[in-house]
């Protein structure tokens, strides 16, 4: 049930997104965005933050499987893959934590420069943004124009054609090697980008550390079959000494949905 929610509500931020970016600079798009972590700290969303750090304190990293559009466009593309026949194989990681916080560091130098081009290649919303609208809007577009060209032929002339707008060549192989490399790193390691290099899921795993609601496994019902560890996106999951590293999940319900004895719980 709460894997099907969370699934519902992100698919829902996910269109949303999809949406507001194939109508470009509208009041849709500055409104949502206004609710991403980076965008949120570099205008100093106060009541944006506090309700995303909120939510964080309480339930842990919800906002990482719901509310963030590259984080959703992960599960997508993990997605796919199932259905192509290419299941990644998880298994527990340790944390990489010098390597998020030196990338973090570096980020947070390059925004107090005020350089704030380099560390945009990682921001996810920013990314997100770049994938979208440089790739996703344009396909729509002519998805739409060859639909309005069939539906003239037949004199249906319901839909308008819209001009294809793309920034640049330089603009355009920036969005496509973000996706591609994205694809490789999700289908290869799973959400392995949110916990080694996202400096938004740096910041929220300091707040995830001991969230009021935390996932645990009750070692009284777990029998280590491992299946939970198999499903985990984030490699948080140590079957073999029932823990759960809380910091770096990113709530998406799987090791819930997947135990049959019922050995993974919220807990206060």
């Amino acid at each position: 049930m709460l894997k099907l929610l969370r699934r519902s509500l992100a698919a829902i931020v996910f269109i949303a997104f999809l949406c507001a970016f194939q109508d470009v600079g509208g009041m849709a798009l500055v409104r949502l965005s206004g609710w991403q972590i980076i965008p949120a700290l570099l205008a100093l969303n106060g009541v944006a933050l506090l309700v995303l750090f909120g939510v964080t304190v309480l339930f842990g990293r919800v906002y990482c499987s719901v509310f963030c559009p590259l984080g959703v466009l992960q599960d997508v593309i993990m997605g796919v893959a199932s259905l192509c026949g290419r299941r990644r194989v998880a298994v527990y990681a340790p944390p990489m934590n010098k390597t998020r916080w030196a990338v973090f560091a570096v980020c947070l130098i390059c925004v107090l420069a005020g350089l704030t081009a380099l560390p945009a290649l990682i921001f996810p919303y920013s990314a997100f943004g770049r994938i979208a609208s440089q790739l996703f809007v344009p396909v729509a577009t002519l998805a739409g124009n060859l639909t309005a060209t069939l539906l003239d032929a037949l004199d249906l002339p319901i839909l308008m054609k819209q001009e294809i707008f793309v920034k640049g060549a330089m603009a355009l192989c920036v969005a496509a090697a973000s996706l591609i490399l994205l694809c490789v790193a999700t289908v290869l390691k799973g959400r392995w980008f949110c916990n080694a290099l996202c400096p938004a899921g740096t910041l929220l795993s300091v707040l995830s550390l001991r969230p009021v609601f935390r996932l645990k496994i009750d070692e009284s019902k777990c029998v280590k079959c491992g299946l939970c560890e198999k499903q985990c996106k984030t490699g948080c999951i140590d079957a073999t000494s029932g823990k759960l590293d809380n910091a770096r999940c990113v709530r998406c319900m799987n090791c819930i949905s997947t135990c049959a004895k019922g050995a993974v719980k919220w807990r206060v």
